[in-house]
Formats: structure tokens, sequence, C-alpha cells
């Protein structure tokens, strides 16, 4: 049964999550490559950069979470 990597996300907690989460994105790579629209290094960083650019002054205050990063590396596969 293949885990829904969006689902996954929303429960993140801990390193493990986050650690879970990123073999689930490398997998979604793998297996949905035409549902990345940045499926290169050089435009998953530049969508990476464009989503926390992005991000309002609020979210700037608020210390990160393992769920924080998951959140910028799936955003980044799609931002532009």
């Amino acid at each position: 049964m293949e885990i829904d990597i969006y689902e996954f996300y929303k429960k993140i907690e801990t390193k493990q999550d986050f650690e879970e989460f990123l073999r689930l994105l490398k997998e979604d790579y793998s297996t949905n490559q035409e549902s990345w629209d940045n499926d290169n290094i050089e435009l998953f960083l530049e969508g990476l950069y464009g989503y926390n650019y992005d991000t309002n002054e609020e979210e700037n205050k608020v210390l990160p979470t393992w769920k924080m990063f998951a959140e910028m590396l799936l955003a980044a596969k799609v931002y532009e």
C-alpha cells in the first residue's frame, strides 16, 4: 500500500518522522516525477528559495520544526 506523502507530512513531529518523509519524497520523485514541476536540482532549489522568500513575517518568528522542513521540501517540488 502506497503512503500518501501529503497525508504523512501532516503527521510529522519527530526527526524520525522527517527521515521517513525524506524517504517518501525520494520515492515520490522516482515514481511520480511527472507531478514535479521542479524536476531537477536547479529548479528544485529555486522553488525552495521562492517558497521561503514568500513566507510572511510571522512565520519567520517561529522556531522551525521537522514538519516545517518537510513543508518547505514538499512545496519546492512545485513552487514557482
